[in-house]
């Protein structure tokens, strides 16, 4: 009976070893997690939805147009009207060789005579300086005459020039150019050199000196 009783107690006691055992095993694993921390404060995260704004329609710029200014118009200045009377006068012939010009008088032929009154004849006249008409003359003696090219009179050139004159209220020449050509440029050049320099007797219009142009025909000629 006395092995009995030992043999039981030393399994009884292998038994609670034995689970003794098992528990300390069981404590040791479960030590490797965290025990929830106690007195741990949790932070509350808030979520609110805002409504998004609507994006703001562009507001339409006012562009300003330019007034456009009402610009008033100049007063018309009212000038004296200029005479411009292009007339053909006497032509000028240039001879090959320098002569003499001779002064050639046509005699008029004889009208009968009408007799008038002082007071008529004085308004006729009047009336007559009025509205006349007295046109710019070369003053011939006072004006060197065109010189007749040599290489024109070797190659027997010639012909008229038709210059267009411009004479000032002074008599001197203001504008010029070829109205009609000779036909050979020589002939052409040697009468505007001439007639660029020269003095007119100036154009009148009613007893007073004015602005003219004039024709002047220059010719050449061999004869």
């Amino acid at each position: 009976m006395e092995l009995i009783d030992r043999n039981s107690i030393r399994i009884v006691f292998a038994i609670l070893i034995s689970l003794l055992l098992h528990v300390i095993i069981l404590n040791l694993g479960s030590g490797k997690t965290q025990a929830p921390l106690v007195g741990a404060v949790r932070k509350k995260v808030t979520v609110r939805l805002v409504a998004r704004k609507a994006p703001a329609k562009p507001v339409a710029k006012s562009v300003s147009r330019p007034v456009k200014k009402v610009e008033k118009a100049a007063p018309l200045e009212i000038t004296e009207p200029v005479a411009v009377v292009v007339r053909e006068i006497p032509p000028l012939v240039v001879p090959a060789s320098p002569v003499v010009p001779e002064q050639v008088v046509e005699n008029a032929e004889s009208a009968p005579e009408v007799r008038q009154t002082p007071e008529v004849q004085g308004a006729e006249n009047n009336r007559e300086m009025a509205s006349a008409v007295v046109l710019a003359r070369p003053l011939y003696k006072e004006n060197p005459p065109p010189e007749y090219p040599a290489m024109a009179r070797r190659r027997q050139l010639q012909g008229t020039v038709l210059l267009e004159v411009a004479v000032s209220r002074e008599g001197k020449v203001e504008g010029l150019e070829i109205a009609e050509s000779s036909g050979h440029k020589v002939l052409d050049r040697a009468a505007v050199e001439a007639v660029r320099y020269w003095l007119f007797e100036p154009g009148r219009e009613g007893g007073r000196q004015v602005p003219m142009k004039v024709l002047v025909p220059v010719r050449f000629s061999l004869k």
